[in-house]
């Protein structure tokens, strides 16, 4: 995830904080064999929140980008005009 991130960051601040715990913990939860169940159903709304918190950091990521493309800042000496 770290290298992930390095390249493109979508992981929200607020989870890559601490070394990705609350990641880390939520995907225990997904990938146990079923007995962790009722703690994955306590943990549902911060997993949604970190799925959705991903999709938005890479939706505003690619809107960025585009502006900076259209304004034309991402080419070599038109920084500052």
């Amino acid at each position: 995830m770290v290298k992930v991130d390095k390249e493109c960051s979508i992981i929200p601040k607020e989870f890559s904080e601490n070394g990705y715990k609350l990641f880390s913990e939520l995907s225990e939860i997904v990938h146990s064999n079923g007995d962790d169940e009722l703690l994955g159903l306590k943990r549902y709304d911060a997993l949604q929140r970190l799925v959705i918190g991903v999709l938005d950091n890479v939706k505003n990521n690619n809107e960025m980008m585009a502006a900076i493309g259209n304004l034309g800042w991402n080419e070599e000496g038109n920084a500052m005009e």
